[in-house]
């Protein structure tokens, strides 16, 4: 396993990094062309720590340069992100053409949707800069936190204000899909994940990394206090069908209405702006690698399960709903949106009807959040079946994560969430075709 120096020591050393590549960031960025300038320092660091991100590495880079007409100095701060894994199982996944295709084409599509339809100058994320896809797949972005911006504690979770903020801007960017839909229906393959997904066969080594999480997540939930109804109606789960079930959050609504997901809303996929006095004044969306169009409830589910702290997902749950439905229904009409506009009782139904999301949530996402080892994980080994079974059972039975299943899972029994297989409640499971 590469060492941070080590991964950084390699990205650099690569052909395409060059002086050509910063030279059209600086372009890119002041619009102005290389013959106006000159590149001074570029000066590059790890843009995040052990465990925050997974499917590729993320540098912050500061590139000096000097205006040559006035002898003008200026720093540019940009990120730069890049997919450097040959494992075949993540690089199926699509990832690199769909987050590019996001930042070139979609997210500035809903922007202007919103400012001539509406009158809204909203910013969902950082401005792109540069792509390219040989040898390596990198995208280079704004980078936020050089103008206020920050990433909250994905072990703590955001706190009842900024999580509000979050369903109020994920009932925009929704809502700026639909009126997009309407008029261009799913615009790429790659944004259906009923088309796009690969099929992974249950003897391939994604499947049965899959089944081992889940082993050492039925063993974490095992040493938690519980009700003994939650442990075993899970111990009863097939991790198979339950992976399977989960596609449904790619179909709409039951009562018809789609949107685009972000897809990956978790607190690390998110930056904030917080003020003096402690009060968040504003958010973004950063990682659109895994967008697909589907019920808004698969956003709703994935940013609530993984990201909001403890005790404040459980006592807030249905204000969360409410909140986003209500500035969902607010925003549609702005947009004079001419198609169905869902009820807080559709969004419930949907919610009844896909409630097998968290449960692939539980095991699949939040211990990425609570994980508190400073051992690292990499995400290609562990889709791969290269991580020990040490390492598994520091990811489902640390501390963290312990306490917030005894905070949640409760909740989710209450709310028969865990009643999911047929063993349980009877019905047969419709397969995915």
């Amino acid at each position: 396993m590469m060492s941070d120096d080590e991964k950084l020591n390699s990205f650099m050393s690569t052909e395409i990094v060059d002086e050509d590549f910063f030279n059209e960031i600086v372009e890119n960025k002041l619009r102005i062309t290389r013959d106006k300038f000159k590149l001074r320092l570029v000066y590059i660091v790890p843009a995040t720590g052990k465990n925050e991100n997974f499917a590729s590495v993320v540098y912050r880079a500061k590139i000096g340069i000097e205006i040559i007409e006035t002898g003008e100095r200026q720093f540019l701060n940009v990120i730069i992100k890049a997919l450097l894994t040959t494992i075949k199982e993540l690089k199926e996944f699509g990832v690199f053409p769909r987050e590019r295709f996001m930042y070139e084409e979609i997210i500035g599509s809903f922007e202007k949707i919103l400012d001539e339809q509406a009158g809204m100058k909203i910013s969902f994320g950082p401005q792109c800069l540069a792509v390219h896809s040989d040898p390596y797949e990198i995208i280079i972005l704004e980078d936020l936190k050089a103008i206020g911006y920050e990433v909250m504690d994905r072990k703590v979770g955001v706190n009842l204000q900024q999580a509000l903020m979050v369903m109020e801007k994920l009932a925009i960017f929704h809502s700026a899909s639909a009126i997009k839909h309407q008029k261009d229906g799913i615009i790429k393959d790659f944004l259906d994940r009923n088309i796009s997904m690969p099929k992974f066969p249950k003897d391939s080594p994604i499947m049965i990394s899959l089944d081992r999480m889940f082993s050492a997540f039925l063993e974490g939930v095992k040493k938690t206090n519980v009700p003994k109804s939650c442990v075993e109606k899970i111990s009863n789960w097939n991790i198979i069908e339950v992976m399977d079930l989960a596609w449904k959050g790619s179909k709409p609504m039951k009562c018809g209405f789609e949107i685009l997901n972000h897809g990956d809303d978790w607190v690390t996929n998110m930056m904030f702006k917080v003020d003096e006095n402690g009060e968040t004044t504003a958010m973004k969306f950063i990682d659109y690698q895994m967008s697909y169009w589907g019920s808004p409830v698969a956003d709703l589910f994935y940013f609530i399960v993984s990201s909001v702290n403890n005790d404040v997902k459980v006592k807030h749950f249905d204000e969360f709903i409410e909140h986003y439905q209500r500035e969902l229904e607010k925003m549609l009409k702005k947009l004079n949106y001419n198609g169905y506009i869902p009820t807080l009782k559709d969004i419930y139904e949907d919610i009844e009807d896909k409630k097998e999301l968290i449960a692939t949530q539980l095991f699949g996402i939040m211990f990425i959040c609570k994980y508190n080892s400073e051992k690292e994980i990499i995400m290609a080994d562990l889709f791969s079946g290269m991580i020990d079974d040490d390492t598994l059972k520091l990811i489902y039975s640390n501390d963290n994560y312990l306490k917030a299943l005894e905070t949640w899972l409760p909740f989710m029994d209450e709310r028969g969430f865990l009643d999911i297989l047929p063993v349980i409640n009877g019905f047969i499971i419709q397969k995915r075709p």
